[in-house]
Protein backbone atom coordinates (compact mmCIF):
# COMPACT_ATOMS: atom_id res chain seq x y z
CA UNK A 1 0.00 0.00 0.00
CA UNK A 2 2.50 1.97 0.48
CA UNK A 3 4.31 1.60 -2.36
CA UNK A 4 0.99 2.61 -4.53
CA UNK A 5 1.09 6.18 -2.30
CA UNK A 6 4.40 6.75 -3.40
CA UNK A 7 3.72 6.12 -6.87
CA UNK A 8 1.50 8.40 -6.91
CA UNK A 9 2.65 10.98 -4.87
CA UNK A 10 5.54 10.66 -7.77
CA UNK A 11 3.27 11.49 -10.33
CA UNK A 12 3.00 7.72 -11.72
CA UNK A 13 0.04 5.55 -12.15
CA UNK A 14 0.28 2.32 -11.02
CA UNK A 15 -0.06 -0.07 -13.58
CA UNK A 16 -2.80 -3.13 -13.69
CA UNK A 17 0.20 -5.51 -12.51
CA UNK A 18 1.17 -3.60 -9.17
CA UNK A 19 -2.42 -3.24 -8.58
CA UNK A 20 -2.61 -6.94 -8.96
CA UNK A 21 0.21 -7.87 -6.56
CA UNK A 22 -0.67 -5.23 -4.62
CA UNK A 23 -4.29 -7.09 -4.00
CA UNK A 24 -2.98 -10.33 -3.77
CA UNK A 25 -0.58 -10.07 -1.10
CA UNK A 26 -3.26 -8.06 0.95
CA UNK A 27 -5.73 -10.75 -0.06
CA UNK A 28 -3.58 -13.33 1.65
CA UNK A 29 -3.37 -11.00 4.60
CA UNK A 30 -7.32 -10.92 4.85
CA UNK A 31 -7.26 -7.33 4.33
CA UNK A 32 -10.78 -7.79 2.97
CA UNK A 33 -12.03 -4.44 2.63
CA UNK A 34 -8.20 -3.08 0.94
CA UNK A 35 -8.46 -5.34 -1.63
CA UNK A 36 -12.35 -4.09 -2.50
CA UNK A 37 -11.01 -0.57 -2.13
CA UNK A 38 -8.03 -1.47 -4.93
CA UNK A 39 -10.55 -3.16 -7.27
CA UNK A 40 -12.30 0.02 -7.41
CA UNK A 41 -9.11 2.11 -7.62
CA UNK A 42 -8.19 -0.36 -10.85
CA UNK A 43 -11.51 0.76 -12.35
CA UNK A 44 -11.30 4.69 -11.05
CA UNK A 45 -7.71 4.62 -12.65
CA UNK A 46 -8.99 3.73 -16.18
CA UNK A 47 -7.98 0.28 -16.26
CA UNK A 48 -9.97 -2.89 -16.26
CA UNK A 49 -9.21 -5.54 -13.70
CA UNK A 50 -8.12 -8.57 -14.87
CA UNK A 51 -9.05 -12.18 -13.88
CA UNK A 52 -5.46 -12.00 -11.27
CA UNK A 53 -6.84 -8.88 -9.84
CA UNK A 54 -10.71 -10.84 -9.40
CA UNK A 55 -8.92 -13.75 -8.34
CA UNK A 56 -7.41 -11.33 -5.56
CA UNK A 57 -10.74 -9.92 -4.44
CA UNK A 58 -12.41 -13.46 -4.75
CA UNK A 59 -10.21 -15.13 -2.38
CA UNK A 60 -10.37 -12.20 -0.11
CA UNK A 61 -13.76 -12.24 0.11
CA UNK A 62 -13.40 -16.52 0.57
CA UNK A 63 -11.07 -16.15 3.49
CA UNK A 64 -13.48 -13.81 5.36
CA UNK A 65 -16.18 -15.95 4.75
CA UNK A 66 -18.30 -13.86 2.81
CA UNK A 67 -19.28 -16.65 0.10
CA UNK A 68 -22.49 -14.05 -1.00
CA UNK A 69 -19.76 -11.62 -1.98
CA UNK A 70 -17.45 -14.05 -3.40
CA UNK A 71 -20.28 -15.54 -5.48
CA UNK A 72 -20.98 -11.91 -6.74
CA UNK A 73 -17.39 -10.77 -7.52
CA UNK A 74 -17.34 -13.88 -9.72
CA UNK A 75 -20.32 -13.24 -11.68
CA UNK A 76 -19.36 -9.53 -11.87
CA UNK A 77 -15.89 -10.70 -13.28
CA UNK A 78 -17.59 -13.00 -16.31
CA UNK A 79 -20.62 -10.57 -16.95
CA UNK A 80 -19.23 -6.95 -16.52
CA UNK A 81 -15.76 -6.81 -16.43
CA UNK A 82 -15.64 -9.63 -19.26
CA UNK A 83 -13.02 -11.82 -17.61
CA UNK A 84 -13.85 -15.65 -17.84
CA UNK A 85 -13.29 -17.31 -14.23
CA UNK A 86 -10.03 -19.31 -13.80
CA UNK A 87 -9.72 -22.86 -12.11
CA UNK A 88 -8.31 -20.74 -9.16
CA UNK A 89 -11.50 -18.73 -8.93
CA UNK A 90 -13.59 -21.83 -8.47
CA UNK A 91 -11.85 -22.93 -6.09
CA UNK A 92 -11.89 -20.21 -3.80
CA UNK A 93 -15.70 -19.67 -4.37
CA UNK A 94 -16.64 -23.38 -3.84
CA UNK A 95 -14.13 -23.12 -0.51
CA UNK A 96 -15.90 -19.92 0.48
CA UNK A 97 -19.66 -21.90 0.20
CA UNK A 98 -18.26 -24.99 1.58
CA UNK A 99 -17.56 -23.15 4.61
CA UNK A 100 -20.79 -21.69 4.94
CA UNK A 101 -22.32 -25.53 4.01
CA UNK A 102 -23.45 -24.46 1.14
CA UNK A 103 -23.44 -27.70 -0.30
CA UNK A 104 -25.94 -26.62 -3.26
CA UNK A 105 -24.03 -23.70 -4.65
CA UNK A 106 -20.41 -25.95 -4.64
CA UNK A 107 -22.45 -28.48 -6.70
CA UNK A 108 -24.08 -25.91 -8.96
CA UNK A 109 -19.90 -24.12 -9.29
CA UNK A 110 -18.52 -27.37 -9.78
CA UNK A 111 -21.07 -28.04 -12.77
CA UNK A 112 -20.71 -24.71 -14.17
CA UNK A 113 -16.71 -25.56 -14.76
CA UNK A 114 -17.58 -28.28 -16.43
CA UNK A 115 -20.17 -26.18 -18.91
CA UNK A 116 -17.01 -23.43 -19.24
CA UNK A 117 -14.78 -26.26 -20.20
CA UNK A 118 -12.72 -26.24 -17.34
CA UNK A 119 -11.65 -29.69 -15.59
CA UNK A 120 -12.82 -29.90 -12.22
CA UNK A 121 -9.10 -30.91 -10.10
CA UNK A 122 -8.83 -33.55 -7.32
CA UNK A 123 -9.19 -30.57 -5.09
CA UNK A 124 -12.59 -28.91 -6.48
CA UNK A 125 -13.96 -32.59 -6.36
CA UNK A 126 -12.65 -32.43 -2.60
CA UNK A 127 -14.71 -29.37 -1.68
CA UNK A 128 -17.57 -30.22 -2.85
CA UNK A 129 -17.12 -33.87 -1.02
CA UNK A 130 -16.05 -31.75 1.95
CA UNK A 131 -19.18 -29.60 1.71
CA UNK A 132 -21.61 -32.41 0.95
CA UNK A 133 -20.82 -34.30 3.96
CA UNK A 134 -20.85 -31.27 6.10
CA UNK A 135 -24.58 -31.07 4.74
CA UNK A 136 -25.05 -34.99 5.33
CA UNK A 137 -25.49 -35.51 1.46
CA UNK A 138 -23.77 -38.97 2.20
CA UNK A 139 -25.14 -40.19 -1.50
CA UNK A 140 -24.04 -37.25 -3.41
CA UNK A 141 -20.90 -37.02 -1.62
CA UNK A 142 -20.10 -40.88 -2.60
CA UNK A 143 -21.52 -40.19 -6.28
CA UNK A 144 -18.41 -37.36 -6.10
CA UNK A 145 -15.62 -40.15 -5.18
CA UNK A 146 -16.88 -41.88 -7.58
CA UNK A 147 -16.84 -39.66 -10.27
CA UNK A 148 -13.77 -38.05 -9.41
CA UNK A 149 -12.63 -41.71 -9.94
CA UNK A 150 -14.01 -42.32 -13.27
CA UNK A 151 -12.53 -38.90 -14.76
CA UNK A 152 -9.10 -39.43 -13.13
CA UNK A 153 -9.14 -36.06 -12.33
CA UNK A 154 -5.73 -33.89 -11.79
Amino acid sequence: MQMLHQMREAGHAPELLTYGNVMSACARNGRVSTVLSLLDDVRADGLTPNAFCYNAAVLSCAKARRWRQALSLMREMGQVGGVDPTVHTYKAVMRACASAEQSRHVMQLLRQMERNNLTPTAVHYGIAVDACGRSGELKRMMNLLSEAQVTGCP
